[in-house]
């Protein structure tokens, strides 16, 4: 065999062997690295969720109760009302009086034409007791929106109360990042607040089974790695201070690990231009 054909064999086989290596070990590397870093960008972006969802049913009950202790002053209640909307997106507003009996009453409203408020408590499954009891309770109203609701008890020259208040969560998330399905759910698996328009993805009643385990677990926050038809999927949680609530952030495991797909073929691209320089070609 020609001594010319010796070299260029070796030389071809050295640069197999040495793609083959480059291949293997970038590979490992990059995949354990960046399998890492989108398991915790996952839980930091649901923490962050959790965070402004937190902060905005906080603001809600607070502004609601500070409803009520300016409820003589028409202008600071106005001002009140339209700080609700433009800074915790109350979208509409109902005061309720509550009579001995356990009764309520309309007393007025804010951006709604339903009419009774004992009809629509009853459409959301409280009762008085249960109000009287939980001081404040958070649920899924018919629109789709968060309804909360503030129990004020009597007090000197002040009646007993009721501040219903419907809000749209804001999980601070940018509206184009549609990757990303955010869940606000209860401890009994209702899911309060989705923002998934269409759930063919990942179907609710799917989503209420994987998220069972979540719900029943003591670890207030994590990650798991779900599969629904052959689709994984990665899916962070969070416990909101109200204990009864958590958020989840569910995105396909193939939309999490894309950017990493994309790293591991530059690698690779790089790794051959580098090692062509290094031989002269």
């Amino acid at each position: 065999i020609p001594i010319r054909v010796k070299i260029i064999g070796n030389v071809a086989i050295s640069l197999i062997a040495s793609l083959g290596s480059i291949f293997v070990v970038s590979s490992a590397l990059i995949v354990e690295d960046k399998t890492t870093y989108v398991l915790d960008y996952s839980l930091v972006q649901v923490r962050s969720a959790a965070r402004a969802i937190d902060s905005q049913i906080e603001g809600v009950v607070v502004g609601l109760r500070l409803l009520d202790t300016e409820a003589r002053n028409e202008a600071t209640s106005k001002e009140l009302s339209e700080k609700l909307k433009s800074d915790h997106g109350l979208k509409k507003l109902l005061v309720l009086g509550i009579k001995a009996d356990g009764s309520m009453k309309l007393e007025r409203s804010w951006n709604d034409s339903t009419g009774s408020g004992a009809r629509i408590l009853d459409q959301l499954g409280w009762t008085t007791p249960r109000l009287r009891r939980e001081k404040q309770i958070v649920a899924r109203a018919p629109d789709g929106s968060l309804a909360i609701a503030v129990h004020i008890p009597p007090g000197p020259g002040r009646p007993e109360r009721a501040y219903l208040g419907w809000v749209r969560p804001d999980p601070g998330i940018a509206e184009g990042e549609a990757t990303v399905d955010l869940h606000v759910m209860d401890t009994a698996g209702e899911i309060l607040f989705s923002s998934v328009r269409n759930d063919s993805r990942l179907p609710s009643s799917k989503l209420r089974v994987l998220a069972r385990p979540v719900l029943g677990n003591t670890f207030e926050s994590g990650v798991q790695s779900w599969s629904f038809k052959g689709v994984d999927f990665v899916a962070g949680y969070q416990r909101l201070k109200n204990d009864d609530l958590w958020v989840f952030s569910v995105v396909p495991r193939d939309v999490a690990f894309a950017a990493v797909r994309g790293l591991l073929i530059r690698t690779l691209a790089l790794g051959l231009c580098v090692f062509c320089i290094s031989i002269g070609l």
